[in-house]
């Protein structure tokens, strides 16, 4: 800004008092106020981050990286150049996603409101995410929770509020179609036997399973390609053996509940390899501090089985630091309306798997692949009724068993998709076993999906099984049949009727080569 001074004569005109002031002009002109513009305090230094990682970056470094002599309330803009590259900002803070390697001209620009203005400008360097050929394995189950009672997925406006999962799985790959079974004991067997529930027995949370099955924790320890895997199961077991149950079976380390759930989510009995001790902690909370723990003891490659109990049964308010919701704690509310309080458990879940993810170093997440399902269908009290899918927990329409999936970290390159293609809880055996080094692609009844992380044409299963006492349901790409105990059936078509409303064996289409084709797949499984 030019500011005008008068000049020598005027001022000696004054002073020797040969002139004076115009009458009636006797206040003076007020000086000229000035703003002083911000100032680059501490320059940014150049970032890096991993393609597929979660960024994030305070570009005003807590308030420091500009200053403003005049005490202005600075605000903040921030340019990208080539392009933000999956990134966004608030208030300065960056923080996303980035798609793709490359490097990026950042520009953060402090205004005061006053007109003065300073930007400071450094680069982000992404690198392509590394190969990992042995990656950590983090396999995290939830307790109850169907694809209505997920963010992921569209079927309801009333989903929890899941940052952390939400970021996983937009930097990842969803699954549309995953088929677990109706309870969660025979999906926990499936999952680590490879094999269903009709050849293991497990078809009830009450079943136990036998000694003679070989988990998949154990198979990897005695694979060559896969011995060198340190595995651990945290959480919630429920497949009987007693307290030293989860051990006998081939689990080095085990800490968790070896029943269904719990009484009280503050208190209820820690198993630690055997030992059971009474556990005050927030179950979730304390879920994840064992597993931090095993975590920071390994050297090698290792896979973690994280099975939280949340949100089972009992309904119950979480701490409010570990979610937004505000709610009563009586429980007659609680009782009243168990929906909310349920979302809540998800949303404490979510907050401490951010705290896990949290606890690695950089490198760690970067060697890790994350893959996140649900267990069974969300519970009756709990389900939201208007939900764009049929039937809840115990029932064998898809809102008992298609549930929650993705995948997402080391080896997964598709980023931000979903997948169609039919899954089974059965499968995640040979993923497993494959991601660790395993060259198979099938077992059992386990066939491996870890083509379809970074191969959107990969051929897969043609068709997909789940049971329970009650019944049994087989679907392939389009068709579903439901045959229960006393023989009734029940077909529907999922593409067109996804809701399962119209049973297509009492229309007037010939379905018969439809019904056939199914039952012919489920003779063989059967058998």
């Amino acid at each position: 800004m030019r500011i005008l001074l008068p000049s020598l004569a005027m001022l000696a005109l004054v002073s020797c008092g040969g002139g004076s002031n115009p009458p009636g002009n006797t206040t003076p002109t007020p000086p000229v106020s000035t703003n002083n513009p911000p100032i680059v305090a501490a320059a940014n230094s150049d970032q890096t981050g991993v393609v597929g990682t979660a960024f994030n970056f305070d570009a005003t470094q807590a308030g420091t990286t500009f200053s403003d002599a005049d005490g202005d309330t600075l605000s903040f803009s921030i340019s990208y150049s080539p392009d933000a590259n999956g990134l966004t900002d608030v208030s300065g803070v960056i923080s996303g996603t980035p798609a793709q390697d490359g490097t990026m001209t950042v520009t953060i620009a402090a205004n005061d409101g006053n007109g003065g203005s300073v930007s400071d400008e450094f680069l982000i360097e992404v690198a392509a995410a590394p190969i990992v050929t042995k990656p950590n394995i983090l396999l995290i189950i939830s307790d109850d929770q169907g694809q209505d009672s997920s963010a992921q997925y569209s079927l309801s406006s009333d989903v929890p509020n899941t940052p952390v999962l939400n970021g996983l799985a937009d930097a990842g790959l969803i699954f549309e179609n995953a088929w677990v079974n109706p309870v969660c004991s025979p999906t926990r067997a499936g999952l680590i036997t490879g094999r269903y529930g009709v050849r293991t027995t497990v078809l009830e949370p009450s079943d136990v399973l036998p000694s003679t099955e070989i988990i998949l924790q154990a198979f990897m320890k005695n694979d060559a390609s896969t011995s060198e895997y340190n595995s651990a199961m945290v959480g919630k077991w429920h497949l009987g053996g007693g307290d030293s149950g989860p051990n006998d079976m081939g689990l080095s380390h085990f800490a968790g509940i070896t029943g269904g759930g719990v009484g009280s989510y503050t208190n209820w009995n820690l198993n630690i390899n055997g030992t059971s001790t009474t556990n005050t902690n927030y179950v979730t909370s304390e879920l994840v501090d064992q597993s931090i723990s095993w975590i920071d003891d390994q050297t090698t490659p290792w896979f973690l089985w994280l099975s939280f109990n949340a949100p089972h049964t009992p309904f119950h308010l979480p701490p409010v630091d570990l979610h937004d919701r505000t709610l009563s704690a009586d429980q007659v509310d609680i009782d009243a309306d168990p929906r909310p309080y349920y979302l809540a458990a998800i949303e404490a879940m979510d907050t401490e798997i951010g705290r896990l993810l949290g606890s690695m170093t950089a490198q760690e997440r970067a060697d890790t692949i994350i893959i996140y399902v649900g267990d069974n269908g969300t519970p009756g009290a709990a389900r939201d009724r208007s939900a764009n899918i049929r039937g809840g927990k115990g029932r064998l329409n898809e809102g008992g068993i298609r549930v929650p999936m993705f995948a997402s970290g080391a080896g997964v390159t598709r980023l931000g998709e979903r997948e169609a293609a039919i899954v089974n809880n059965t499968d995640f055996f040979m993923t497993i076993a494959q991601l660790a080094g395993n060259t198979s692609t099938s077992q059992n009844d386990s066939q491996s999906f870890a083509e379809f992380l970074t191969n959107s044409s990969a051929t897969y299963r043609d068709h997909t099984y789940s049971e329970n006492l009650g019944g049994w349901t087989i679907r392939n790409s389009q068709y579903k049949l439901i045959e229960l105990t006393d023989g009734s059936q029940t077909l529907y078509d999922l593409v067109g009727d996804p809701t399962e409303q119209d049973d297509l064996l009492i229309g007037s289409t010939d379905v018969n080569a439809i019904l056939s084709e199914l039952e012919s797949a489920a003779t063989v499984i059967r058998q």
